[in-house]
């Protein structure tokens, strides 16, 4: 599944502007062409979410700890 930069933002939990900025950087992953647009794969999404210390998900686990 694709998703768009306004769906990315939502699941993320980051702006828009962030996730440019660490997709870039390669600590996100990357878009890719798509129907004259740029999106993302969603299981690509999924394991950031999972798996990086950047993950917003993280950073309540580790406030609490």
């Amino acid at each position: 599944t694709y998703l768009n930069i306004k769906l990315v933002t939502q699941y993320a939990d980051l702006s828009a502007t962030t996730i440019l900025a660490l997709s870039k950087s390669g600590s996100f992953p990357s878009p890719v062409p798509f129907d004259n647009d740029e999106v993302w794969l969603s299981a690509e999404i999924a394991d950031w979410l999972e798996d990086s210390p950047l993950s917003p998900s993280n950073f309540a686990w580790r406030k609490a700890a």
